[in-house]
């Protein structure tokens, strides 16, 4: 099960200013529930990133982290993941390792 892709600013805002924050070197986890029953995504990496080519590949690597966990969370929340200029030294499993344990500590698993 793939989550849905969160796309509007106003929900975006909206996890971002009432949902529970999870710090990390790397990545940093927003949690909300949602009133639709669905697990959505979002995924931010701005300018401090870096260039086009470091965002991207940010993005990415998160995204494919998500994929490996997904499985362990609950429908009706959604999720911002926001990458920090750190991602980008990231290797993918070291990004699942961190998601895992924001995950853990929003009581998830």
């Amino acid at each position: 099960m793939m989550p849905q892709i969160l796309r509007r600013d106003s929900d975006f805002k909206r996890v971002l200013g009432r949902g529970r924050s999870f710090l990390g070197r790397g990545v940093v986890m927003y949690t909300f529930k949602n009133r639709c029953g669905l697990l959505r995504l979002g995924v931010i990496a701005s300018k401090k990133v870096g260039g086009a080519v470091e965002r991207n590949r940010a993005r990415r690597v998160i995204k494919e982290a998500f994929r490996n966990l997904v499985r362990l969370l609950p429908t009706g929340v959604d999720i911002v993941l926001i990458a920090r200029a750190a991602t980008i030294n990231y290797k993918t499993i070291e990004v699942q390792r961190e998601i895992f344990s924001h995950i853990k500590k929003a009581g998830f698993v």
